[in-house]
């Protein structure tokens, strides 16, 4: 057994939507041993997001593998910062509807009935703008540069390890340092760790 213990420090604003209130996305002060475990190299994500979860296949690889990452603590208290952020469109002309953002297409042109918004397209057809669960604006609150963190990387041989890897919703970068502990193993009813496990 290798245990490797990896201390991240952030070298961008990192952010994960923990918690959403309101217009707020904040981000809480922990990094989840699923993101770490993409994060490494362990697991390849997929290039295109259909939709379909992967989590289960590729940490039952990881299984099989004799591999585990544990959830990044962030060492000493965390320091955060706020940003935000707007992501309705730069076109020219665009409205509100019940839940949707409505713009005009090219070459056609929208009519609107109270909250209700159709596109008509140069052909004569016609279709109604759906609601979208996407936020337009709101506030993120990120962990801040200079946080450090520390996870443990258990494996049954020994890997490679990355200098350097991306976090977060917005892929920042962040700094890995590694070194490989000794350890013991300990038996008993109740055993604290001063790192978080998430078995």
């Amino acid at each position: 057994m290798h245990i490797y213990r990896c201390l991240l420090t952030l070298m961008e604003p990192t952010f994960f939507s923990s918690r959403e209130v309101s217009a707020t996305y904040q981000t809480e002060p922990l990094i989840g041993n699923i993101a770490l475990a993409y994060a490494f190299g362990f697991c390849q994500s997929p290039y295109f997001n259909n939709g379909t979860i992967h989590y289960k296949t590729h940490l039952h690889e990881l299984n099989e593998r004799g591999l585990y990452v544990t959830p990044g603590t962030i060492i000493g208290q965390p320091r955060f910062t706020m940003g935000y952020f707007n992501a309705q469109p730069e076109s020219y002309w665009y409205a509100m509807g019940a839940g949707a953002l409505v713009t005009r297409p090219d070459g056609g042109w929208t009519v609107g009935a109270g909250k209700t918004w159709r596109i008509v397209r140069p052909d004569g057809s016609r279709s109604k703008v759906g609601a979208e669960s996407r936020p337009q604006f709101g506030r993120i609150r990120y962990l801040a540069i200079g946080n450090q963190a520390v996870a443990y990387v258990l494996s049954s041989e020994t890997i490679p390890m990355p200098r350097y890897i991306r976090l977060g919703k917005f892929m920042s970068k962040a700094k890995v340092e590694v070194t490989e502990v000794s350890f013991s193993e300990e038996t008993g009813e109740q055993i604290t760790t001063p790192f978080l496990l998430n078995p």
